[in-house]
Parts: C-alpha cells; sequence; structure tokens
C-alpha cells in the first residue's frame, strides 16, 4: 500500500480487522486496492481540517514578509533541515527581474537560526518552525504617503524565499493522526455502499469512482476531531 503519508499499515489493521486476513497476512479482496485510492482522499479531509500540511515533502519553497521582526514561521512542521534561505528587499516573490541571485544566499549560523525546539521523536527538528534573523531583523518595506516629509514603515511582502525539508515521516506521525485517519478510512467503507465506481477505471480488477464526499464536520467524525484537535494549525507570526 504504497503513497501513504499519515498512516502506518499496523494503524489501518486495528481499524479494519475485518478486512485483514492475520492468517495469510492480506488484506480481503478489493480492500487493499480501495484503501489504496481512499487513502489519500482522507488524508485531503483531514488535513483540509487540520488547516495544515502534515505528512513529510521536501523542496518546500516558502515565500515570506516581515514587520521588521526577527522571526518568521514556516508552515509545514516539524521543520527537519533548511536548505537555503535568500533576502531580497526589493524581490517581490521572485518576480522583479534580477531578483533573489546569488548575492541574496543567506548563511545559517551568521545570518539565521532554524529554533531546533523539538522534542521526542521530533528532537534535533523544529517543532515551531520558527526562522530567526541573526544579529539583525528581517527589514521592512517603505512607502511615501502624500503630505509627508520622509516614508512610514510598512511590512514587506515576498522578500525572503525558504527552502526547507517539512512534516512528519509516517513513521513518526504523532500516533493520534495516524489513529484518526485510520478510524477515519475504515468509517468512510463503512458509509459508502460496495462497490464504488469510479471514473469506469479498472485498478488491480476493481472500479472505483471519485464519487465519495465527505468532511471533517459530518457527525459520523465527531470522534475523529477530538483526536485531531490539538494538531490544528494555530497561526503563529506572520506570512
Amino acid at each position: 500500500m504504497a503513497g501513504w503519508t499519515l498512516l502506518t499499515r499496523d494503524a489501518l489493521q486495528t481499524a479494519m480487522q475485518g478486512q485483514w486476513d492475520d492468517v495469510n497476512k492480506e488484506w480481503a479482496p478489493g480492500f487493499g486496492t480501495w484503501a489504496d485510492w481512499a487513502e489519500p482522499l482522507v488524508e485531503d479531509m483531514v488535513e483540509a481540517f487540520l488547516g495544515r500540511r502534515v505528512g513529510e515533502a521536501a523542496g518546500i519553497v516558502e515565500w515570506h514578509g516581515s514587520e521588521d521582526d526577527r522571526e518568521v514561521y514556516l508552515d509545514r512542521t516539524p521543520v527537519q533541515a533548511v536548505t537555503e534561505v535568500r533576502y531580497d528587499p526589493t524581490g517581490g516573490y521572485g518576480q522583479v527581474a534580477g531578483s533573489f541571485g546569488t548575492d541574496t544566499v543567506l548563511v545559517a549560523g551568521t545570518d539565521y537560526y532554524l529554533a531546533l525546539d523539538g522534542g521526542g521523536a521530533t528532537a534535533g527538528w523544529s517543532d515551531s518552525g520558527r526562522l530567526v534573523r541573526q544579529n539583525s531583523n528581517w527589514g521592512f518595506s517603505t512607502r511615501w504617503d502624500r503630505n509627508l516629509l520622509t516614508p512610514r514603515k510598512v511590512p514587506s511582502d515576498g522578500t525572503i524565499k525558504v527552502t526547507y525539508t517539512g512534516g512528519y515521516p509516517v513513521a513518526k506521525v504523532p500516533g493520534a493522526v495516524s489513529q484518526a485517519v485510520a478510524l477515519a478510512v475504515a468509517r468512510v467503507w463503512q458509509f459508502t455502499p460496495q462497490p464504488v465506481i469510479v471514473n469506469y477505471e479498472m485498478w488491480g480488477g476493481y472500479s472505483y469512482s471519485h464519487s465519495l464526499s465527505f468532511n471533517m464536520a459530518e457527525p459520523i467524525f465527531t470522534d475523529i476531531r477530538s483526536l485531531l484537535t490539538q494538531y490544528k494549525r494555530l497561526h503563529v507570526g506572520r506570512r
């Protein structure tokens, strides 16, 4: 069952014991293929409820601005490593000609540092995603207004470009999140008429459809929402 980012096989086996043959170590006919199709849809539903992406990804590129603060917060936490940071006060999200050239690359430990505040399974990573400017601030923009003799400070936008690896590897996804995804897959299976027709495409001898439509606000997911609440996105700082 490839492609899963939030769910371990063990968690799904526990939630779907009726579909797992523990003697032959295999899923009931058709279920494994259905789960491979349905699970990413369930992950999207769960991550939409959380307001964040949870699974691991490398090469993430984010653009940030500043209100002359020392800190910016990266979105996909925990942040495992920052690959590169570039700062261009006139960069405009890289849409300005010649912006974010090699002369805008900052040096880790000299120009910035990542707050390594993770613990337990995320020790050595940044649970907060806090990226701190070293010995300075991230800067601001200025704007001239009529009838003013000097420009005023305004927040900068798209002046900081960060490339990093963030999110949980599947083996380190918090147990409550993996359990919630497994239960959600089981709940979708329970409340979905079988078989489901999917765009008339055949996968492994079975056909499925993208006709499934669930969201975490539905009563069938009440207990699952309670598992996930503590992992919902807290909007800290400024993008």
